[in-house]
């Protein structure tokens, strides 16, 4: 008697909660359809992106290293073409390191074809340095953040204005590369070699005399000095 009526009022309970589901559903069942549908479709749709957005840093990542290749071991029209790759990767690259990258070597491009057009080519030169200036500072302006990039655009707009011999410039970046880099890494000591020319430094340089390279450049030659003049021996008397 007792197991009946227990089996009877499971069922009852049962038959209740069903009825309170077949209710609940009823009223919310399509909304919670709904936001599942929303939900599923957002993850994917976040996936699709992630998806596109590591594709596209893959190509221009292969791009940046193509380029880079290209102004090492390319002839000037192969250079010319990677400038404007590495332009377009320092405008709209996906990664901030890897546009800023991008301007860095810029830089260093156009401070490599500054040094080639003098001293004979003066407006390509000024063009040259502008463009050099330009891509150092987008460094400072848009990726600061990242201190090993900003030492080498501080160094490297150091050098320019030392090699035009704007001294107080070129102490002042100068200067701020050993806030960047890391104390005692090959750019704060190159740094510190600058800082301790510019206390011996002529009041005025200019690109023809040696300077120091910007970071990643190889340092110039020594221009090749002028041979003093000397009296032409005397000839003896004739008798």
């Amino acid at each position: 008697m007792k197991s009946e009526r227990r089996h009877e009022l499971k069922e009852n309970v049962l038959a209740h909660e069903l009825v309170q589901f077949k209710d609940f559903y009823n009223k919310y069942g399509k909304w919670l359809i709904t936001c599942l549908f929303v939900v599923l479709l957002g993850w994917l749709s976040y996936r699709l992106y992630r998806s596109s957005v590591n594709k596209t840093l893959a190509d221009q990542t292969l791009q940046f290293d193509s380029a880079q290749n290209d102004l090492l071991m390319g002839d000037s029209q192969q250079r010319e073409a990677a400038a404007r790759t590495l332009a377009d990767l320092a405008r709209s690259a996906k990664d901030s390191i890897l546009a800023g990258r991008a301007a860095a070597r810029l830089g260093d491009y156009y401070v490599e074809e500054l040094r080639r057009a003098l001293p004979g080519n003066r407006p390509e030169a000024d063009e040259h340095l502008a463009n050099a200036r330009r891509y150092y500072k987008l460094i400072l302006d848009k990726h600061v953040d990242s201190d090993v990039l900003a030492a080498r655009a501080s160094f490297g707009l150091g050098a320019l204005a030392q090699d035009l011999g704007e001294h107080d410039e070129a102490r002042a970046h100068f200067k701020k590369v050993s806030s960047f880099a890391q104390f005692g890494s090959l750019l704060a000591l190159r740094a510190k070699e600058q800082l301790a020319m510019l206390k011996k430094a002529p009041t005025s340089v200019s690109f023809s005399q040696p300077a120091a390279a910007p970071a990643g450049l190889p340092d110039r030659p020594e221009p090749p000095t002028t041979a003093a003049t000397t009296e032409p021996a005397s000839q003896p008397e004739s008798k």
